[in-house]
């Protein structure tokens, strides 16, 4: 269930003196839109409610009739529901001239009270359709990298002074689900399916062990040992996707909801990752061995421990706590790109010039960032500041993304 509410409600007519339709909200539970709305009335004075949309910048509405719920007569009471099928009854809500409305109509007077959704809040509905969830960090200014006291640092994670603008990053990894909507959408084909196919846990009746083979067969679809995903699983991480196929993603998202999503920054990354950019060394704190079930990583022997965490592989988005913020699987589950490109003293750079506002990494370099480990990964791997790199095309079973975008003005 995807918890994003907000105000969204404008009285333009009033019902009678002592009624209104107030405090109207929307949310996503699977392929569905949820609206709540109060009915406040000083009587018992019932009223007719409606859900309906416009196409046409609100010149005309249409009834929804995919609805369920609170519509029809209703008595006075808060927290009315609505359910909407608005991807059965549209398909697509990929329209900037969208508009929808509840609305209450009292017979004997033939009034009615309309709440209308502007133009910004019919596109945090589409967001809400297509995208995955997303949390809101706020900005500020912290020091990037590693101390050098920490164990396990590397070379590459100098200290380095970095102020951040407001932003939103997804709460989750993207899903099997989430990527299926998009290649649905475009028959977009990935590196994996045009490149010979990616790197899968399989095991090897020579070796008599799991190695990372590659396959024609292993694609998106696939999970990270190459078995097909079932319909259970498709609340897993997407793997097997590379740096441009995670950008196309993006791409797509951004088209369908008229807001401008890519993949985080290691400062995007970073930040939230260290619950706004606390002294830490994993996502759940700095304790290992790791407490019981916080995360999806190797544990300490490879690979005989691998399903300590209750998973030979990835999890489910979300099986573990969040962090502070409200993040899952930060440290563990899945590597995750990021946009910048690797250089192993871009960070060294950073703390010559000082302060850093938004840093975009370098503009050349053949290699880009993966950050937070996975659930094949060594605790060391998972530490929140340790950097990673592969290839642009690269693909295997425990590589995936989740997303950013920025808050716009008027948000």
């Amino acid at each position: 269930m995807k918890h994003i509410f907000f105000l969204l409600f404008v009285l333009v007519h009033p019902l009678l003196p002592a009624q209104s339709i107030e405090n109207v909200s929307f949310f996503q539970e699977g392929n569905d839109i949820i609206v709540y709305y109060d009915y406040v009335a000083d009587d018992s004075q019932s009223c007719d409610v409606s859900l309906l949309y416009s196409l046409n910048n609100g010149m005309t509405f249409t009834p929804c009739h995919f609805v369920s719920g609170d519509t029809g007569r209703v008595t006075p009471y808060f927290s009315r529901r609505i359910e909407w099928k608005a991807s059965k009854e549209l398909g697509s809500l990929s329209t900037s001239n969208m508009r929808m409305r509840v609305q209450a109509k009292v017979e004997e007077e033939n009034d009615d009270t309309e709440a209308t959704i502007q133009k910004e809040e019919i596109k945090r509905l589409r967001d809400l359709i297509w995208s995955p969830e997303m949390t809101l960090v706020k900005g500020g200014t912290f020091w990037m990298g590693t101390p050098e006291t920490q164990e396990g640092r590397n070379a590459d994670e100098t200290l380095h002074e970095v102020w951040l603008s407001d932003y939103y990053i997804s709460s989750y990894e993207v899903s099997v689900e989430d990527f299926s909507r998009f290649v649905q959408n475009t028959n977009y084909q990935t590196d994996a399916e045009k490149n010979g196919g990616s790197y899968g846990w399989i095991f090897s009746t020579e070796s008599q062990e799991y190695e990372w083979t590659q396959k024609s067969t292993i694609n998106w679809t696939k999970t990270p040992g190459g078995a097909d995903w079932t319909q259970a699983q498709l609340n897993h991480p997407v793997v097997h996707v590379s740096w441009n196929d995670a950008l196309k993603y993006c791409a797509w998202l951004s088209k369908k909801t008229g807001y401008e999503y890519t993949l985080p920054t290691e400062a995007q990354w970073e930040y939230p990752a260290r619950s706004r950019g606390l002294e830490m060394v994993y996502a759940w704190g700095d304790t290992f061995p790791m407490p019981q079930k916080v995360g999806n990583v190797l544990e300490q022997v490879y690979p005989s421990e691998a399903e300590r965490d209750g998973f030979f592989s990835t999890a489910p988005c979300g099986s573990f706590p969040p962090n502070q913020i409200g993040l899952y699987d930060m440290s563990g589950n899945v590597w995750e790109w990021c946009l910048d490109t690797y250089s192993n003293d871009y960070y060294q750079l950073c703390q010559y010039k000082g302060l850093i506002k938004d840093p975009q990494g370098l503009e050349f370099g053949h290699l880009r960032i993966q950050r937070g480990g996975s659930w094949s990964s060594t605790i060391g791997y998972c530490r929140v500041t340790h950097r990673h790199s592969s290839y642009a095309e690269g693909t295997s079973g425990d590589i995936g993304f989740r997303i950013v975008r920025l808050v716009e003005p008027d948000e």
